[in-house]
């Protein structure tokens, strides 16, 4: 983090701890703690933190300070609901307009997910989950869809990372594999279908939470 700026410094560290674990949904940012493990200002700190509550990771409520963000079932339906329509209208606009530099970092996502194998993690793999489908969110070339797609995305991850007991990306990567393969071959319909089975199959582990008992618990 040498050249980076104090804000991308306390953003990055904060990112970091909740990627991580450290940070848990409902959990508090304290100001003092950030301030002592990256040393940087409280200015600093509360810019990145505005910018995180921007993209979906924290709430922030007056007088009471910065939270991770904490999903409740009918809200991840929600989200799982509007970015399928946002993601269709951005797969739409994208077709038509890919480059092979898109393409490329398509296959090399999907390549870093099969790398995954046998040292599979949610971290990890939520990660790369959401770099795939940013890409065709970028692919769109439409601002508006990526800014909401952007906070949409990320409340997924923070979904995946804290409540996902997957233990591999198989059926995930056979998902994202006919998706890149419909739109190396320019088929909008077919890569639509894939898309819809891919919110499916990220809806059912939420139906499964539902049915054990209708509580979000976090997975450590």
């Amino acid at each position: 983090m040498k050249n980076l700026s104090p804000t991308k410094i306390a953003y990055e560290h904060i990112k970091h701890r909740i990627i991580n674990k450290t940070l848990f949904p409902g959990n508090r940012v304290i100001e003092e703690e950030i301030v002592r493990e990256s040393n940087v200002s409280r200015t600093s700190i509360r810019t990145a933190m505005q910018k995180l509550q921007y993209e979906g990771f924290l709430e922030i409520f007056p007088n009471r300070g910065a939270y991770v963000v904490k999903p409740t079932l009918e809200e991840m339906r929600q989200v799982y609901e509007i970015r399928t329509l946002l993601e269709e209208r951005a797969l739409t606009l994208a077709i038509p307009r890919l480059t092979e530099t898109t393409l490329s970092r398509l296959r090399a996502n999907l390549e870093a997910q099969r790398h995954l194998g046998n040292q599979f993690n949610i971290p990890e793999y939520a990660e790369l989950n959401r770099e795939f489908h940013w890409e065709i969110a970028c692919a769109s070339q439409n601002p508006y869809l990526q800014k909401y797609l952007n906070e949409l995305l990320n409340k997924s991850s923070i979904y995946l990372i804290f409540y996902d007991n997957s233990t591999d990306d198989m059926r995930s990567l056979e998902i994202h594999g006919a998706i890149l393969d419909a739109m190396e071959r320019r088929d909008l319909d077919a890569a639509l279908q894939a898309l819809r089975r891919d919110v499916d199959f990220a809806l059912e582990t939420v139906r499964e939470v539902d049915a054990s008992g209708g509580q979000l618990t976090v997975s450590l």
